[in-house]
């Protein structure tokens, strides 16, 4: 899907708001790459529009290499493909299945999937105020290092993204990075550029 940043944007949401609640938590099939690829990939568009620059912007949906390209016209005239990779692990996932059957889930705390009743069990903890900056930035620095271990194209953008909604302003941002460049250097890949976004409160950083 090609188009100009503000309407890729816009049949972007319109897809997303299409989708079941059971799609939208479980992830599978079309809502997997919504939400995780093409949602950022649009902010990371709406995030370049300036006046006189038009962007236009394309998701793949096949097995090409690059998951989107970004095109600008006007004052400043470049193009340039963008790898996506979004902080996942099997315990999110379980989080959102669990949000998804009963309506609620524990932040934080255990969870696991039970062997033998297949359901999922979770127990809620106290954790310290700091420690969903530290998993996204764990999270962020690890997909960095898998993606930079691959080979991309010279013009390659690398866009990051990750879901929270108790992570934001500056300050937060701030942290975030300091945790991620002690993990891995930002500005020594060999990505263009590398752009973190939030999803969850559409705040978007260019890190390196």
């Amino acid at each position: 899907m090609r188009n100009t940043a503000f309407l890729f944007a816009d049949a972007v949401e319109k897809q997303i708001q299409a989708l079941s609640d059971k799609s939208f938590h479980l992830r599978k099939g079309d809502a997997k790459r919504l939400l995780e690829e093409w949602y950022p990939l649009s902010r990371l568009a709406l995030h370049l529009k300036q006046p006189g620059l038009e962007v236009y912007v394309e998701g793949f949906d096949d097995k090409r290499v690059a998951d989107g390209h970004i095109q600008e016209i006007g004052w400043r005239e470049r193009s340039f493909d963008v790898q996506i990779t979004c902080v996942e692990d099997e315990e999110s996932a379980l989080r959102r299945q669990l949000m998804q059957l009963q309506g609620h889930a524990p932040g934080a705390g255990h969870i696991a999937r039970d062997k033998n009743s297949k359901l999922i069990n979770a127990t809620m903890v106290a954790v310290d105020s700091n420690h969903n900056l530290k998993k996204a930035a764990d999270g962020v620095a690890k997909c960095l290092t898998s993606k930079a271990a691959k080979s991309y194209p010279a013009n390659t953008v690398l866009l990051i993204a990750f879901n929270d909604m108790t992570l934001l302003g500056f300050g937060m941002w701030e942290q975030l990075l300091g945790l991620i460049n002690t993990q891995v250097g930002l500005a020594s890949s060999h990505f263009a550029s590398v752009y973190v976004i939030n999803s969850a409160t559409n705040e978007l950083v260019k890190a390196a």
